[in-house]
């Protein structure tokens, strides 16, 4: 992954928002949004792999679409769909671009610190904090037909934590982490890990 670079330093009022290694800053008021994305083999040769968007989309039910694709792990452009109009707000998100693998030493929580003062959000039986956009983590609703030989009676419900590195996989039931689908790294291990622990399960650890 290589060498940890300086991610650029956030002004007041604006998000530091990650994705694998690649850092942006997205400017107060900016309508540009950013999101994970897998990118097809055609976009990303040979086998394809993670990718960030960047969507304007002001007008939802016309053709006022606005759009970047970029590599996570390169931060080059895959395909550029941004209209002539937009390209300046484009370009101020762009110009803050920084190619950086996280750095577990400074990154925020779960690396380290305390949990953000946010509201616990609920999926299923269990309570979670979202984590801010500069830690990179992902949290997605997803059911699967079993988690490992011995999962039986139907389709389970899971919350997937992801920075597109590492992968762990919770069950919305219990909490219970289903170890045979989860692909951790060692440099994301203890950051999952105190993550996970932070996981609240209503009618057991909290009254939901």
């Amino acid at each position: 992954m290589g060498t940890p670079a300086l991610v650029p330093s956030v002004p007041s009022g604006a998000t530091l928002w990650r994705w694998v290694n690649v850092a942006v800053l997205i400017p107060q008021g900016s309508k540009i949004e950013p999101s994970p994305q897998d990118a097809p083999a055609e976009v990303k040769p040979p086998s394809g792999g993670p990718a960030v968007q960047l969507l304007l989309d002001e007008n939802p039910s016309g053709s006022s679409l606005s759009a970047l694709l970029i590599d996570a792990e390169t931060g080059a452009v895959l395909r550029d769909e941004v209209r002539p109009e937009d390209r300046e707000a484009f370009q101020q998100v762009l110009q803050t671009l920084v190619v950086a693998a996280i750095d577990p030493a400074t990154a925020p929580w779960p690396y380290n610190g305390d949990p953000p003062a946010a509201a616990l959000e609920r999926l299923g039986s269990i309570a979670f904090i979202r984590p801010v956009p500069a830690s990179g983590i992902q949290g997605y609703y997803g059911v699967s037909d079993s988690f490992d030989s011995s999962t039986t009676g139907g389709s389970q419900e899971y919350l997937r934590i992801t920075n597109g590195r590492s992968t762990a996989i919770v069950k919305l039931t219990t909490a219970e982490r289903a170890t045979a689908n989860e692909k951790i790294s060692q440099g994301d291990a203890l950051a999952f890990v105190r993550y996970i622990a932070s996981i609240r399960v209503c009618g057991r650890d909290i009254t939901c």
